[in-house]
């Protein structure tokens, strides 16, 4: 785990800053997670790696018809999740 979080951070906090980061804010942050990697506070940890690298959960996960299609309009999609909703629900 702290292997994943390093690997993260190196780029940002570690051998100088790239794109654009060398702002006030970005070394404050890096500080932050140093000290809370020492602390082994993995949830403050995570939480300032997330706000560094600009991580974000995917939540655009495909959907696909019975047959296995995969639904690329968001209507046919919502139609769908009509569909699978009307099934589990009835």
């Amino acid at each position: 785990m702290q292997t994943l979080v390093n690997t993260r951070l190196r780029g940002h906090c570690y051998g100088g800053l790239h794109r654009g980061l060398q702002e006030k804010g970005i070394e404050s942050k890096c500080t932050e997670a140093k000290e809370a990697a020492s602390r082994n506070d993995i949830r403050s940890l995570y939480g300032v790696v997330r706000q560094l690298t600009g991580a974000k959960d995917n939540t655009n996960v495909p959907i696909v018809t019975k047959d296995g299609r995969l639904l690329l309009t968001e209507s046919e999609q919502n139609l769908r999740w009509k569909e699978h909703f009307e099934e589990v629900l009835n």
